[in-house]
Parts: C-alpha cells; sequence; structure tokens
C-alpha cells in the first residue's frame, strides 16, 4: 500500500512538471494557427494546417488559453459564430477563474457602462486579468486582447468589458484596452463612452509621445466612429 501511494505521489509531482512544459508547446501549435490565420492564409492548405495546429495543441493541453482563442477566431472567420462564442466563454471563464474573478451574471450582461471609466473599473473590482490571480499565472495580456478582439466581433460585449476592465486594473494606461473599450460601447450604441474611452487614450498618447504612436490611428478612428453615431433617445 505504501508503494502504491508513494508512485501515486510521484505521477501528480511529474504531472505539474510536466504542465507548464505542456502550455508552451500548446501555444507553439496556436501561435502556427494564427500564422496560417494571416500571413500564410492565401496558402491552399491553409485552413486545414490551422485546424490541425490547433488539434494537436488541444492534444497536448486542453486547458491552454492560447489554443482556445486561436480556435475561437477560426470558427468566427469560417461562420461557425454558435461554436466560437462557446469557445470564447470557455476560455474567458478560465481567465476570470485564475484572477478569482466570478463570471459576469446575466444581469451584468445586459447592463451598459456609463460615466468615467476609470471611476467604473475601480468599482468592479476584483483580481488582476494578465498577471499573477489565485489560481496562478495567466496568459500575457496579447492573448486576453486577442480573445477580446474576438469577442467584441462575436457582440459579447459583456465579457470582452470584464476582461478589459482586468487589463486596466493592471495597467491604467494599457492603450490597447482601452480601445478594445471603447469598440465595445460602440457595438453597445453607446458614443458617448465610446468617445470617453477614446479622449481618455488619446490623453495618453500625449502623455507617451511616440511610443504610443501604433495606437494613435485606431484611437481616433474610434472616436470618429463614436461622433457620427446616431445617439439613443433619453
Amino acid at each position: 500500500a505504501a508503494a502504491g501511494e508513494v508512485a501515486a505521489v510521484r505521477r501528480v509531482f511529474a504531472q505539474h512538471r510536466e504542465a507548464p512544459l505542456r502550455r508552451q508547446l500548446a501555444g507553439v501549435r496556436a501561435s502556427i494557427a494564427e500564422l496560417y490565420m494571416t500571413d500564410l492564409c492565401d496558402l491552399d492548405d491553409a485552413e486545414q494546417q490551422c485546424e490541425d495546429a490547433l488539434t494537436h495543441g488541444l492534444e497536448v493541453d486542453p486547458t491552454c488559453l492560447e489554443v482556445l482563442s486561436a480556435r475561437a477566431t477560426l470558427r468566427k472567420v469560417q461562420g461557425r459564430c454558435d461554436e466560437a462564442k462557446q469557445l470564447t466563454l470557455e476560455a474567458a471563464r478560465m481567465v476570470k477563474a485564475a484572477a478569482g474573478r466570478p463570471a459576469a451574471s446575466e444581469d451584468d450582461a445586459e447592463e451598459g457602462e456609463s460615466g468615467d471609466e476609470e471611476e467604473g473599473a475601480a468599482k468592479r473590482g476584483g483580481g488582476d486579468i494578465g498577471g499573477e490571480g489565485d489560481g496562478g499565472p495567466l496568459a500575457d495580456e496579447d492573448v486576453v486582447a486577442a480573445l477580446c478582439r474576438t469577442m467584441i466581433d462575436l457582440e459579447q460585449t459583456a465579457e470582452a468589458r470584464e476582461l478589459l476592465v482586468g487589463l486596466l486594473e493592471r495597467d491604467e494606461q494599457d492603450l490597447r484596452a482601452w480601445v478594445l473599450l471603447g469598440w465595445c460601447h460602440v457595438v453597445e450604441n453607446d458614443p458617448e463612452t465610446a468617445q470617453d474611452c477614446a479622449k481618455h487614450g488619446l490623453k495618453l498618447c500625449k502623455k507617451h509621445g511616440a511610443t504610443s504612436d501604433a495606437f494613435r490611428p485606431e484611437l481616433q478612428k474610434l472616436y470618429k466612429k463614436a461622433q457620427v453615431m446616431e445617439r439613443p433617445p433619453a
């Protein structure tokens, strides 16, 4: 009996040692899939290569956030939006669970954002999305942001906003998060809050100078889009 217990303990330790490696290998597969969805998308077998990479990634690590996010993007591009939505929600639950943040309720999903975004972020509270949470280290901000982009395209803005607020709680000057948060409000037909996000982002651009040049056109586009939107009735 004692020998069996020792063997079981050794297996547990081995699994813990293997987990980071499995996560890295699965992440490599996700990167390969993204390559076939972007730079190599014109190849005849690009879609199949992408599917194969993601399948292998899930075989290595079924809980890899990068693989789930990339697979959701592929399903969206393929027009299989119901499957894409299921994958994004699963990925979002993983992000929030690792950060110690509960999933959004149905009431939260229906509630729009209003007022100052910084104040709203502080009110919501919760663990850091993209840092070190109660459930261990999370995927980096690039993965969370890519997931949010897909969710916005699928009009899953309540869940996307929650993840973006988490990124802003970690770094209030995350320009990419402000851009995506603004587009959430555009989709939700809330032009005033979308403008607020754009204006705040542009202020940060002035503060950071040339290092923020990549985001300035996106923020200007967001601001112009919000300006021409029809205001909802009071």
